[in-house]
């Protein structure tokens, strides 16, 4: 490995570099449901109640987004938000509660212990529609 391709090794540990790939996949969703949609971005600033030049600075990356903001989008386009999932690269499997629940596997929080547990009797019919109502 050059040195080049250790710094952007290194890079990519960062915390912003993290912070910048997550704003980057909210942009990239919100583009891609716009076009899906066909609708403006004039149109999701006047159903969030801000100016078309805040979305602009918004869709350029010019802009930290707050989870607020990412919640008033995703009401604007009458989406939900998925999760970002927080997860050790060395372990075997990671992914949100959807997946977890495909794998037939129960994670449930209680006086904050998770638990994660089997379930014997999982129905995938069941799991589609969940994840069916659960997208944009």
């Amino acid at each position: 490995m050059n040195k080049y391709q250790q710094r952007c090794q290194e890079a990519k540990k960062s915390p912003y570099f993290k912070a910048a790939k997550a704003i980057l996949d909210v942009l990239a969703d919100v583009t891609r449901i716009l076009h899906e949609k066909n609708m403006s971005k004039k149109e999701l600033a006047q159903k969030m109640e801000v100016s078309p030049a805040y979305i602009t600075k918004i869709m350029r990356g010019n802009e930290n987004l707050s989870m607020e903001t990412i919640a008033k989008i995703a009401v604007a386009l009458d989406c939900e938000i998925k999760s970002p999932c927080i997860y050790d690269p060395n372990q075997e499997y990671c992914g949100n509660l959807y997946d977890f629940a495909k794998m037939n596997i129960k994670v449930s929080r209680v006086e904050n212990k998770t638990s994660i547990e089997k379930i014997e009797n999982f129905d995938t019919i069941k799991y589609e529609q969940m994840k069916e109502a659960c997208t944009c």
